[in-house]
C-alpha cells in the first residue's frame, strides 16, 4: 500500500502479488480478495479500467462465495467508481445503489453516507444539480448525526463545486470555507490545500486573479511541505491558467512545463496530457501552429490510450482548428472525420458540432475532394446519410 500511495505501481502489484501467492498457496481465498481487491485499485489508478473490473469482480466472488455480503458492498463500490470514470452512469448508479442496500440493510447508516456521497458526484457529472444537492445533504446529515463532523467537511466540499458550477459562487465560497476551517480545526493542512485549491478556482472564475493566485500558492505550499510533488503538478497547472488568462504567455509556459516534468518523472502521461494541450493553446495563440499541432497530438495520443474519448475528442477539436487557422483543409478535414467517429460512439451530444466543423471543410474542399477524404481516412465511401447531413451543416455554417 505505500508503494501504492507513492505512486510506485510496479512495486506495489509485485507487492500485492506477493501476498495473493501465499493466501492461495495456504488456501486462504477470503484474504486473497483483499489483495484482488487492491491490485483493483492499482489497476484503476493507471486507467487500466478492464483489469480493474476483473479484480474487483474476483475478490467480489470470493466475498459473496464466502458468504460474507456486507463486505461485498465494498466491491460494489469501487465498481461503481470504474463506471462512473468510464461515463458509464446508469451502471455506476446500479453499483452504488447496490452497495447502499447492503450498508442499509445492515444498519450501518455510517457507511451508507459515502454511496449517497458518491450518487451526488454522478448527478452533478450529469448536471442533474438539484439531485446532487440532495445526496451530498443525506450524506452530511449522517455524519453530523453521528457525530463525524471531520468526514462532514468533504459534503460541504462537493457542495460548494455545485455552487461553483451553477455560478452561485457567494455559496461556493461559504461551503469552500465551512470545509477549510473543520480541516484546519483538526491540523489536517494537507486537505485544507483541496479547499484552498478549490476558492482560487472560484476567484479565478471571478476575475479576482491575484487571489486566485494567493490560495493556489498557499495549497502548492501545503503540497510541497508535506512531500507531496505529485499533486503539487495540479496548483502549478492552475497557476499556469490564471497566467495565461493573464496573457502572460511566458509564465504561464513555465508553470505548465513544471506541471509536465512532474507528471512525465511519475509515468503519468495521462495527467501530463492536459499540460501539453495548455502548452499547445499557447503556441496556437501565439501563431506558432506547428509547434501547436505537435503539442495536440501528444495530448491526443495520451488520452486515447486512457480511452478518455471525451477530452480526446475536445483535443481533436482544437488540433483541426489549428490546421484551420493554417488553411490545412485536408488535414483538418481528417482530424475532423476521426473525431465524429469517437463522438458517434463515446460523445452523442456532440455530433452536431462534428456536422458544423465537417460542413466547413466541405465548403473548402469541394464533394469530390472531400468524399475522397472520407474514404481515405474510414476505408468506405461517404454515405449519403452523412453526405446530407454535413451538406446542411455546410449551408448553416457561418464564415
Amino acid at each position: 500500500m505505500v508503494a501504492q500511495e507513492q505512486r510506485r505501481f510496479d512495486q506495489a502489484i509485485a507487492f500485492y502479488q506477493k501476498a495473493l501467492q501465499i493466501y492461495e498457496d495456504a488456501n486462504d481465498f477470503y484474504s486473497a480478495a483483499r489483495e484482488y481487491h487492491h491490485l483493483g485499485i492499482v489497476a484503476q489508478l493507471q486507467r487500466r479500467f478492464d483489469e480493474a473490473i476483473a479484480f474487483y469482480q474476483k475478490a467480489l466472488q470470493i466475498k459473496e462465495d464466502t458468504g460474507d455480503f456486507y463486505s461485498a458492498a465494498r466491491e460494489y463500490h469501487h465498481l461503481g467508481m470504474v463506471a462512473q470514470e468510464q461515463r458509464r452512469f446508469d451502471e455506476a448508479i446500479a453499483f452504488y445503489q447496490k452497495s447502499l442496500q447492503i450498508f442499509e440493510d445492515a444498519g450501518d447508516f455510517y457507511s451508507a453516507a459515502r454511496e449517497y456521497h458518491h450518487l451526488g458526484i454522478v448527478a452533478q457529472l450529469q448536471r442533474r444539480f438539484d439531485e446532487a444537492i440532495a445526496f451530498y445533504q443525506k450524506a452530511l446529515q449522517t455524519k453530523e448525526d453521528t457525530g463525524d463532523f471531520y468526514s462532514a467537511a468533504s459534503d460541504y466540499h462537493h457542495l460548494g463545486m455545485v455552487a461553483q458550477e451553477q455560478r452561485r459562487f457567494d455559496q461556493a465560497i461559504a461551503f469552500y470555507q465551512k470545509a477549510l476551517q473543520i480541516y484546519e480545526d483538526a491540523n489536517d493542512f494537507y486537505n485544507a490545500a483541496s479547499d484552498y485549491h478549490h476558492l482560487g478556482i472560484v476567484a479565478q472564475l471571478q476575475r479576482r486573479f491575484d487571489e486566485a493566485i494567493a490560495f493556489y500558492q498557499k495549497a502548492l505550499q501545503i503540497k510541497e511541505d508535506t512531500g507531496d510533488f505529485y499533486s503539487a503538478a495540479r496548483q502549478y497547472h492552475n497557476l499556469g491558467v490564471v497566467a495565461q488568462e493573464q496573457r502572460r504567455f511566458d509564465e504561464a509556459i513555465g508553470f505548465y512545463q513544471k506541471a509536465l516534468q512532474i507528471y512525465e518523472d511519475a509515468g503519468d502521461a495521462y495527467n501530463a496530457s492536459d499540460e501539453y494541450q495548455q502548452l499547445g493553446q499557447i503556441a496556437k495563440e501565439q501563431g506558432d501552429f506547428e509547434a501547436a499541432v505537435t503539442y495536440f497530438q501528444t495530448a491526443f495520443e495520451a488520452l486515447s490510450a486512457a480511452n478518455d474519448w471525451r477530452n480526446a475528442s475536445l483535443t481533436l477539436a482544437a488540433w483541426g482548428k489549428t490546421l484551420e487557422a493554417q488553411s490545412n483543409w485536408t488535414e483538418a478535414a481528417k482530424i475532423y472525420i476521426n473525431s465524429l467517429a469517437i463522438d458517434l460512439e463515446h460523445n452523442e451530444e456532440w455530433i452536431g458540432s462534428d456536422l458544423k466543423d465537417l460542413g466547413r471543410m466541405l465548403k473548402q474542399l469541394g464533394d469530390s475532394e472531400f468524399a475522397t477524404i472520407w474514404r481515405e481516412v474510414t476505408g468506405e465511401a461517404l454515405p449519403e446519410q452523412w453526405r446530407t447531413a454535413i451538406q446542411q451543416a455546410s449551408e448553416t455554417t457561418e464564415e
